[in-house]
């Protein structure tokens, strides 16, 4: 008796959940009209499973030439463009998504901050960093990336509008050598370097 009720139970809760994985996806459901549009996108997200974010992003390139304002395919870009440290590639993709669908993708001012830091965009990069860090949303190293990133957008921020002249002077080959030279430290009779 108590077989035949699990199987019962069993049966009861697979098929409540066929229904709903046999439900088709359709591109109104992300807001275009493709559906060649929604399988290349759909191809997309499966290299980027896959991690094969080469691929990922052709497919998604292919889904936004039927789809130009495309937000989740534009997003889909940016990330995988910026895991790859493609970041000058991201910031399109990215700006267009905060133009079209600015609230959609809760990790977006992130990813844009991001892109906008490490191509040196360091005034731009303040306001999506201060809208990532005041939501307090998202993954623990991406807010503690980004609170480290915000400082240092400020501080450079303010040196690129605040320039410093400097000329470095080669000391000669007694201190300067072929390799890497840091962290260089004066005895305390100031007679060796």
């Amino acid at each position: 008796v108590l077989r035949i009720f699990l199987l019962l139970v069993c049966l009861t809760v697979c098929l409540s959940i066929i229904p709903l994985q046999a439900q088709k996806i359709k591109p109104s459901d992300y807001g275009i009209s493709s559906k060649k549009a929604l399988n290349f996108f759909l191809e997309g997200e499966q290299f980027t499973q896959w991690r094969d974010r080469e691929n990922a992003i052709i497919a998604y390139e292919e889904a936004l030439a039927l789809e130009p304002d495309f937000s989740h395919a534009h997003f889909r870009i940016g990330v995988n463009a910026y895991v790859l440290k493609e970041y000058e590639e991201a910031l399109p993709h990215l700006e267009k998504v905060a133009e079209l669908t600015p609230g959609l993708f809760k990790p977006l001012p992130f990813y844009l901050a991001e892109s906008y830091f490490y191509t040196e965009n360091y005034e731009k990069s303040l306001e999506p960093y201060s809208i990532f860090l005041d939501k307090g949303e998202g993954r623990r190293k991406d807010l503690s990336r980004a609170s480290v990133n915000y400082l240092k957008a400020r501080f450079a921020s303010r040196g690129v509008q605040n320039p410093v002249d400097f000329e470095p002077i080669n000391l000669g080959e007694d201190i300067n050598g072929p390799g890497d030279e840091y962290l260089p430290f004066l005895t305390a009779d100031d007679q060796f370097l």
